[in-house]
């Protein structure tokens, strides 16, 4: 099978007897991976998938050679995570400080609604506090959209297969600095 091509042939039936033991022959001794590229190819052979890096770092690791088989989802390449996972730490650190200022924003809130009920303090202290509590709980989904960020961007340091196939073309190696695009 070459270039995983299939195909049939018409032709006078001596030339066609001849052409069947050759391809006989073929089939019989196919390699696994020709046989699965061969299927392949015909289930998927008009998908051409061009991968490229969605975050910038150095590759640590190649899982697979030019012309390896691979599976959908099969790690391909990996790419340094450390500024990546610090990236998350620092956002789950932020999170966990916009909630306490939020946590003591509404208590603040709350207190002061108490005292504005007993007309202790003004409305414009009671509504300043409320302000404050509606920036925090603000800065609390910031944080959160920062974490989640962060976490899609750490997930994006190991380029996966996305559909199976024959890897044909990834050239970069060990060391090399990638960026998206």
């Amino acid at each position: 099978m070459t270039g995983y091509r299939l195909g049939y042939a018409c032709g006078p039936v001596d030339i066609i007897d001849a052409m069947m033991k050759i391809h006989q022959y073929g089939i019989m001794s196919a390699p696994t991976l020709s046989q699965a590229a061969g299927v392949e190819a015909l289930d998927f052979g008009d998908k051409d998938v061009d991968l490229f890096p969605q975050v910038e770092g150095r590759i640590l690791q190649r899982h697979y050679q030019n012309g390896d088989y691979v599976k959908k989802g099969q790690r391909l390449i990996s790419i340094d995570p450390t500024p990546y996972r610090l990236q998350v730490q620092s956002d789950e650190a932020n999170v966990k400080a916009a909630e306490a200022v939020l946590s003591t924003a509404k208590l603040q809130y709350e207190s002061q609604q108490k005292l504005f009920e007993k007309k202790i303090v003004s409305e414009y202290v009671m509504k300043t506090a409320q302000n404050s509590y509606l920036t925090a709980q603000a800065q609390v989904a910031q944080a959160k959209a920062a974490l989640s960020n962060s976490r899609t961007n750490l997930s994006h340091c190991t380029l996966v297969a996305p559909i199976s196939g024959v890897v044909t073309a990834l050239e970069d190696n060990i060391g090399t600095l990638v960026a998206p695009g």
